[in-house]
């Protein structure tokens, strides 16, 4: 019970509906959260209305590890008379604790006011709105109550709604409460719906229809009645619709129709310096549209002008079903443009209140903020570049060593010659009974390790066993099981062969197949029969049993289809590799020097932005070479795209480390970016021996080992040298260890990922989502260690280990 306790106890009080007819008979529940009341509750005294049958149920679920208690006690209500009814609060209490529920309403009209049946009829619906007239984007709940005698299979309902915009009828889940009209006792299922009107005027709002499977007659031996299916309608409602009016209309007003107030202005951080990011979070609460609910657009306004704005999120958070009663949440990221600045403007946010007809304004006065000059105090986590001056790009132009002229050495692909098959093979000569050993191996754990096979088996054994339940389901006449099953043997199958989840699996991915007409049709014939099994007539043993012959010729066909588990972006890939070969062999060294000629004179011309795209276009079908990448970078520079030349820079730089003209470009647009530190990848130890290439280390390093298994070879054939050998072979022995050690450092520092910012400014958030709180900004040039990934988003960190998340269509990353 201690920990029972420990919640705060809630008690709170419901009708089943808000409008009835004179005779029927509404339920009163009093639910207690949080514990249970001492003595039980009763229903208050009202005048004019008679109590009938109470019950009571007690509930208890677990929420996040913590049992919670739930009691609710109810009460038949039957009005005696006409009129608006007011339930007032109920008093009681929660292990001692007092609590006290809001008042309730509940009209009562006259026995056919707001239905046509005299209730006979086995089902009928009411339209109840609860006014005529109200103004257009004005949200208003309606009320489907919907009666019935004895049916099954009973689906929701739906409101005709031209004129109108409609909510989303909710799905039924509790008991519906049983009320007398007439002689006879209906189930009353009651539906509220939100209604916005989209124009104005007189308009007609329903019918509402209702379609469900009436029962009929007495049951049959097996306790099952008569069903057939059936659509009652309701009465229409006139209303008329109010245009919002324009007079007087606040400048601050951008349609917002409702009743609001302001729940949160406030920013953070307030002291910053010039340039840095702050949070500006706005809250509007209340009841309306909340499609019709936005901030001023800040930026028109005069008082914003030494800001500067970004595009703000916002995200809505309702507390009913009908997504009326709730919030609105804004989040927008500004940053001051100079140290005068002392303040954030007031707020102001104007709404039509369609109650008391009539504008209402809700305002903030304006926040105070500090705000220091830049120079004054640098701030670490502000990563940004200054993009450069028409003047500034003409003395770029002078001191960046100019492109080379030729493509130079050139190699397909950028794979690095230690991930390179034939290397490898070639290394393991010297020990080749432990690559048989190491071959044996891998062939034994191939099909452990393989999902795809291992999948085709269990896939295999469930249609063996759904196949064998499906017999039995026919046998027994239980169309509801043997549909079930056929549907899942179908997305086990399919989901199999295209190597997606079985739960993924719907009738739309049958056209995708590579099947015959015949055999799709089959296929879509069975996807049609589980969906409509239930509104079909009852289905005999034998024409279960033919839908089974059905199946297995359906999953005979799919299990033909020969479909290698790869994404498009996997085929992308794999036509990329195609066309990359067939480029390699059909494209001769004079082409390829001919392409870069012509991107050379673009470049000489003074077309930068083409003779980027020209280098690009070299790189993306697979030539590396680092002239290449650094007259990519060039070019970029050249035209004003800081990010881009800093990326092609350091892939040069990979590939030559100690070519003079590559590092003293990169090192000229580094300095073009202010007051940022590039974040690399390792150690100061791993980045002096970035000074020779990963693929020099590794030939050093195979070399070396080479060495060393001839010398223990020469001792094996000539015993008299191992004396004389020995030393050299111990040295040579240490030389290797040393070799692979520094291969091992500068192999794992390539692998760490590292990015560069190419957009000319992008916000980092606090969390993966365009909601998140903002944590730093950079700009163009930035350079920013990738730590994680997660959908389009990176985490990057920055020198100052300053971490955050950046989409990744901002981040150029390099590994």
């Amino acid at each position: 019970m201690p920990l029972m306790a420990a919640a705060a106890p809630k008690f709170s009080a419901s009708l089943d509906r808000e409008t009835i007819s004179l005779g029927e008979t509404v339920t009163l529940s009093l639910t207690f959260e949080g514990g249970s009341p001492r003595n039980q509750p009763t229903a208050p005294p009202i005048p004019d209305v008679e109590y009938g049958s109470t019950g009571t149920s007690q509930n208890i679920t677990i929420v996040n590890g913590v049992p919670q208690m739930t009691a609710t006690y109810t009460f038949e209500i039957k009005p005696q008379k006409v009129g608006d009814l007011t339930i007032p609060a109920i008093q009681s209490d929660i292990d001692g604790r007092p609590v006290a529920s809001q008042p309730l309403k509940l009209k009562v009209e006259k026995v056919g006011s707001i239905v046509k049946p005299a209730g006979s009829e086995p089902a009928f619906v009411r339209l109840v709105v609860p006014k005529k007239e109200f103004y257009v984007g004005e949200v208003v709940p309606v009320e489907l109550q919907c009666y019935v005698q004895s049916a099954r299979d009973v689906q929701k309902p739906v409101l005709s709604s031209e004129g109108f915009m409609v909510g989303d009828v909710p799905d039924y889940h509790q008991q519906p409460p049983r009320v007398t009209i007439g002689a006879n006792i209906y189930h009353l299922l009651t539906f509220r719906v939100p209604v916005r009107a989209t124009r104005t005027g007189p308009l007609t709002l329903g019918p509402a229809s209702w379609t469900m499977n009436l029962l009929t007659g007495n049951p049959d031996f097996f306790g099952f009645a008569q069903a057939h299916q059936a659509t009652v309608q309701s009465d229409s409602a006139n209303v008329n619709v109010l245009p919002v009016p324009t007079k007087d209309a606040p400048a601050s007003y951008n349609g917002a129709v409702g009743n609001f107030t302001l729940s949160q202005y406030q920013a953070g951080p307030t002291n910053v310096a010039v340039g840095d990011p702050i949070t500006l979070k706005i809250r509007i609460a209340g009841q309306g549209s909340w499609d019709t609910v936005t901030i001023p657009a800040a930026a028109t306004t005069p008082d914003w002008r030494e800001f500067k704005l970004y595009p703000p999120t916002a995200k809505v958070e309702t507390h009913d079903q009908m997504q009326i009663d709730g919030s609105k949440y804004f989040e927008q990221v500004i940053t001051p443009q100079n140290s005068d600045v002392k303040e954030i403007p007031g707020f102001a946010f104007s709404f039509f209140d369609p109650n008391a007809r009539a504008f209402r304004t809700l305002q903030h006065a304006p926040l105070a903020i500090l705000v220091k000059p830049t120079a004054a105090t640098p701030q670490p986590t502000i990563v940004q570049t200054s993009p450069p001056s028409n003047d500034q790009q003409q003395s770029n132009a002078q001191e960046i060593v100019h492109i080379k002229p030729s493509l130079g050495t050139v190699t397909h692909g950028t794979r690095l010659l230690i991930q390179h098959p034939a290397f490898i093979v070639a290394q393991a000569v010297p020990a080749l009974a432990f690559m048989f050993a190491f071959v044996w191996r891998q062939r034994k754990d191939k099909i452990a390790n393989n999902p795809r096979l291992l999948r085709q088996r269990e896939v295999a054994r469930k249609i063996d066993a759904g196949l064998a339940e499906l017999s039995q389901y026919a046998q027994a006449n239980k169309p509801a099981e043997f549909y079930a099953t056929v549907f899942r043997l179908l997305q086990e199958q399919i989901g199999e062969r295209l190597d997606l989840p079985a739960s993924a699996i719907t009738e739309s991915v049958v056209n995708d197949l590579p099947l015959s007409t015949e055999e799709t049709s089959q296929v879509h014939e069975l996807f049609q029969l589980c969906n409509q099994y239930r509104y079909s007539r009852q289905q005999s043993s034998a024409e279960l049993q033919s839908v089974i012959e059905k199946l297995r010729n359906a999953l005979a066909a799919v299990q033909k289809i020969n479909i290698k588990p790869a994404t498009r972006a996997a085929s992308t890939a794999v036509i990329s590799v195609i066309c990359l070969l067939l480029f390699a062999t059909g494209a001769n060294a004079q082409d390829l020097d001919s392409m870069f000629t012509q991107a050379n004179r673009m470049y000489e011309q003074g077309r930068f932005n083409d003779a980027a795209m020209a280098y690009d276009n070299l790189i993306q079908v697979g030539v590396t070479s680092p002239a290449l990448y650094f007259n990519a970078g060039n070019a970029w520079f050249k035209a004003g795209q800081t990010g881009h030349a800093i990326v092609d820079y350091r892939k040069a730089e990979k590939l030559a480390p100690r070519d003079p003209d590559i590092r003293a470009n990169l090192q000229f647009a580094r300095k073009q970016v202010v007051n940022s530190v590039p974040a690399l990848p390792g150690t100061p130890w791993t980045r002096w021996m970035n000074q020779i290439s990963v693929n020099e280390w590794t030939i050093a390093a195979s070399v070396s080992l080479a060495m060393f298994f001839i010398i223990m070879a020469i001792q094996q054939i000539r015993p008299a040298t191992r004396k004389a050998l020995k030393t050299p072979a111990g040295a040579v022995c240490l030389i290797t260890a040393c070799l692979a050690l520094c291969l091992y450092l500068d192999y794992t520092n390539t692998q760490t990922k590292s990015g560069v910012v190419t957009t000319a400014e992008a916000v980092v958030r606090r969390g993966p989502f365009d909601e998140s709180q903002s944590a730093f900004t950079v700009r163009d040039g930035a350079e920013l260690l990738v730590v994680d990934a997660k959908d389009n988003w990176l985490q990057v960190a920055d020198t100052a280990h300053h971490t955050g998340w950046i989409r990744t269509n901002q981040l150029s990353v390099i590994q």
